[in-house]
């Protein structure tokens, strides 16, 4: 059976607040944006388990001082009618050169 597909990102970005003014007691706390990343129609199941399983390039990275942080999660329907249900989250896989890139990358 074909399935629609749809790749859901959170954005998370982390900011400090203080509760009464710079000096006192800090805590991390996180604004969030969600948005749809990408669509995919008429893929089999097989789709979504080598997304969910394996990953995907080209997404967008955590950054390496933690104040941006990013989640995916994919989600299917069958028809234009149905909701979307949720799959399962998706890894974000490095970004690679294609000179250099072997046939296990793609």
């Amino acid at each position: 059976m074909k399935h629609f597909y749809r790749l859901v990102e959170n954005h998370y970005r982390n900011r400090i607040e203080w509760e009464d003014g710079p000096g006192s007691l800090q805590n991390i706390v996180s604004d969030i944006r969600t948005r749809v990343a990408r669509t995919w129609v008429n893929q089999s199941e097989d789709f979504e388990h080598r997304l969910t399983t394996i990953g995907l390039h080209g997404l967008q990275q955590n950054s390496a001082d933690g104040w941006h942080e990013y989640s995916y999660q994919l989600e299917r329907r069958s028809s234009a009618d149905e909701e979307w249900k949720f799959v399962g989250f998706v890894t974000a896989q490095p970004d690679f050169d294609p000179d250099t890139a072997t046939d296990d990358d793609y």
